[in-house]
């Protein structure tokens, strides 16, 4: 079997290497350079030129002690703790004396001396013709910071001012470690930079990187790695973990691609929040709830806290190298999709997505692939002159220890009762509710169906959800029209399409990893990251579909539908407020009387902001009053996205310290939930939990109790499905996975998703749905006949006639009378 040619493609490529005598030498260098070049067909190629490559490495004390000498200081002062290094890349379209001159400005406005500066110290005869297009001026400047204990707080600062004051990439500012990268090959990083021929380079470790571009253009500010991390993969969910960031004041550049946010992400939290490195993975990158089972005891109530704290928002194919000072952590993501093996020698720990790197006769003992989900950390003593290697368990009870060292706290609340969900089997009597459930059979009027957008097919796909227990497979394709060219009412959940999975990063296979599959949902006050002893009493499901929030009568007896609820990991939505009690508001998205679309959702996200400050930490939004009729219609997904930004753009405290998303979690209630897709992209917009009360209403046809059981395991299903098909493995990571078609800018602001084939002039807008929601208060009020909609669609004689009348072996007159 012949080895792969360079012409072959697949993931990035990472290699990382500790010296285990803790020593800085020249090998890792070398060493990293030669084992990345061996894995040259795991780079991307664009007209002969590698997408780039890049290493992670000490600081080169020796040669900055040369140029701070020549600069006329004491060469000492390079082996100073304050001592720290930029390396900055400005864009030759720059005036490069004024960046210089602001950037310096800067960097003394922040109390850092500089010392000694390099500028242009490149060999741009190295670079391929695309390269030298790209290629920005590079900048090497080190000094002083004015406080040693805080150097990683005030080198991150300054990071980010150089970054928004000067629209540079700050490859690296640190007072222990460099960042060295180019768009080329790893051949071409080692002849472009010099420093990395200089015999006096010497590094600990190295971390390398060969980029692979899948979902962005090659160019030097995204060549790896970044500041702490390389990255192989694709994060799935980045934009919930962008959202996630933005909560907690970290600040993400438009932009970036995947690995720079979650390498924004890691620093952050190491250099302002004070967590190590350790700490900072295992809360980016936590482990799924059935690793955590298996964990000692003890420990299941931090693990808990953890993922509530922060959350599985760095899902997808991720293997992860990661250093920052003295520590150094392996991952593997999850699921395992991305290979890590670790390898050891006589004088290196090494973490490598290919064993083959190294020669079987320099291996100490055979390598070893990375378990799904599982890390390694490494720990540098240079006073005692040893690298240590701990393993996964190990590492887990160090995170533990340091955070409540770190936090102050003896002993972490009680999350770990997350560990098992669903609501109560007991509880007050529910009006509406009776024992022994209807004496009439339920029936939805036709009424509420028409105004709330329900169609024929909807009704029949629910029903039959609620006989098989599964969700209805159809072909690949949908037979029926846009819901911007439909002649019939439309929600605006119909003119959208679910992202799915490509090839270089294929969809996960549900049956098989069914074990890391999860619809866990966090309901009430996310903990904060420094108090792991304060209980903020939330409540986790294992399905994010509540029942129960009947208008009148229920379909089922309270004590038969909670036990529904608890076989399927749920709430009644009753039992859910009564959790909450005082903490618990309704909101009513509906429009008042003479109220525009517009004025209600700048309304609701008033009233939800308010609640929120005043102590909310569950907000239902409910269209009780449409249903009434006594109010009129506004789109529960519209509504649901509004008050989800509206929460995420404000903070509360005299510091602004907690963002009022993070406060309180969000249940929609409506009528308007008719499927799969409707549930799905509630939770993508915003929601915590969806409450579709009429759906289950409309699929009561005989056994009730059996029917309601069989729809929640076939929306369970469903909502796995969708998940899975854009690498995705627990639901809390799902966030606007989706895209429109036909809707205006306008409400493409609300919704924060990507739209297409409408502009201001055409699609639909606020001033058609105010149209809208009028001849919808006509139905549900009934001053207007109506029944659900039946869609007209492209059955198999339907196309086949199409094809017949295309290739001339019919004519139009058939295929007009099929039609």
């Amino acid at each position: 079997m012949s080895p792969p040619s360079v012409e072959d493609r697949d993931a990035c490529a990472i290699y990382a290497s500790v010296r285990k005598n803790a020593t800085p030498e020249r090998a890792p260098v070398e060493l990293a350079l030669a084992n990345l070049q061996k894995m040259l067909h795991r780079a991307g190629n664009v007209d002969g030129e590698g997408d780039g490559c890049g290493i992670l490495v000490d600081i080169p004390r020796k040669l900055w002690s040369e140029r701070v000498r020549e600069g006329g200081h004491n060469p000492a002062l390079a082996l100073d703790d304050a001592f720290a290094v930029a390396h900055v890349f400005f864009d030759r379209s720059q005036d490069t004396e004024k960046a210089l001159h602001d950037a310096r400005e800067i960097l003394g406005r922040g109390g850092f001396r500089i010392l000694a500066e390099r500028f242009g110290n490149t060999d741009s005869h190295a670079l391929g013709a695309t390269a030298r297009e790209e290629e920005p001026h590079f900048w090497q400047v080190g000094g002083l910071l004015p406080d040693a204990k805080r150097r990683h707080r005030i080198c991150f600062g300054l990071m980010l001012a150089l970054e928004e004051g000067l629209g540079c990439h700050v490859a690296s500012f640190s007072a222990s470690t460099c960042v060295y990268k180019v768009m080329g090959a790893p051949k071409v990083l080692g002849e472009y930079y010099p420093d990395l021929r200089d015999e006096h380079f010497e590094t600990i470790g190295c971390f390398g990187h060969n980029r692979y571009s899948t979902n962005t253009w090659p160019s030097f500010r995204r060549v790896q790695p970044f500041t702490v991390l390389g990255h192989n993969g694709e994060i799935n969910t980045i934009e919930q973990l962008r959202q996630e960031a933005r909560m907690l004041g970290i600040q993400i550049s438009p932009g970036n691609s995947d690995s720079q946010d979650l390498s924004r992400v890691v620093d952050h939290l190491i250099r302002v929040e004070g967590l190590s490195l350790a700490e900072a993975m295992e809360a980016v990158v936590p482990p799924i709830v059935n690793e955590i089972r298996s964990l000692p005891e003890d420990l299941h109530p931090f693990y808990m806290y953890l993922r509530e704290t922060f959350g599985p928002f760095a899902q997808g194919p991720v293997a992860l190298i990661a250093r920052h000072d003295d520590e150094c952590v392996f991952s593997a993501d999850a699921l395992g999709l991305r290979p890590l093996w670790k390898i050891e020698t006589p004088d290196d720990f090494i973490f490598s997505s290919e064993p083959g790197v190294v020669g079987c006769e320099n291996m100490m003992s055979e390598p070893k692939p990375l378990a799904p989900g599982e890390k390694y950390m490494v720990t540098i003593d240079r006073e005692r002159r040893a690298s240590k290697l701990h393993e996964h368990w190990r590492m887990q009870r160090i995170v533990a220890e340091r955070w409540l060292e770190r936090t102050g706290t003896s002993e972490v609340a009680p999350f770990d009762r997350a560990l098992e969900t669903g609501g109560p089997l007991e509880g007050s009597e529910i009006p509406g509710y009776t024992a022994a459930g209807p004496s009439e059979p339920v029936k939805v009027e036709d009424r509420v169906l028409g105004g709330f957008g329900w169609q024929r097919d909807d009704v029949k796909l629910c029903q039959q959800m609620a006989s098989t227990g599964a969700e209805p497979i159809g072909s690949l394709g949908y037979d029926g029209p846009l819901a911007a060219l439909s002649p019939e009412r439309q929600n605006l959940a119909d003119y959208f399409k679910e992202t799915v999975a490509v090839v270089t990063n294929p969809a996960i296979d549900r049956e098989r990893e069914i074990e890391h599959f999860s619809t866990r949902a966090v309901f009430g006050r996310r903990p904060s990251i420094g108090a792991p002893g304060t209980d903020t009493r939330t409540v986790e499901t294992s399905f994010p579909v509540i029942l129960g929030g009947h208008h009148d009568l229920a379909p089922l007896g309270d004590s038969v539908y909670r036990k529904i609820a608890r076989e399927h990991q749920t709430y009644l939505l009753e039992d859910l407020w009564e959790e909450f009690r005082d903490r618990a508001a309704a909101i009513d998205i509906a429009l008042l009387e003479s109220e525009t679309t517009h004025g209600a959702i700048e309304r609701i996200k008033q009233e939800a902001v308010k609640a929120v400050r005043q102590g909310a930490e569950l907000l239902v939004l409910t269209d009780r009053t449409v249903y009434d009729g006594e109010r009129r219609y506004l789109d529960p997904h519209l509504a649901t996205s509004a008050v989800d930004q509206a929460l995420k753009q404000l903070s509360v405290g005299e510091t602004g310290e907690e963002n009022l998303r993070r406060r309180c979690s969000i249940v929609l209630r409506s009528a308007a939930i008719r499927n799969v897709h409707d549930v799905v992209m509630a939770l993508g917009l915003g929601a915590n939990g969806v409450c579709p009360y009429v759906m289950v209403e409309v699929i009561c046809v005989e056994d009730y109790d059996h029917d309601v059981g069989n729809l929640c395991a076939a929306l369970r299903k469903g909502i796995e499905k969708v998940i899975s098909t854009i690498g995705i493995h627990e639901v809390r990571g799902y966030a606007r996975q989706f895209s429109s078609i036909g809707i205006k800018p306008e409400l493409g602001e609300i919704f924060q998703c990507e739209t297409y084939a409408a502009s201001e002039r055409a699609g639909i807008g606020f001033a058609n749905l105010d149209g809208d929601t009028d001849q919808r208060f006509k139905i549900l009020t009934g001053d207007s006949d109506a029944k659900p909609a039946k869609t007209f669609r492209f059955y198999p004689k339907v196309y086949k006639a199409a094809i017949a009348a295309a290739n001339g072996t019919s004519d139009y007159d058939e295929y007009s009378e099929k039609v």
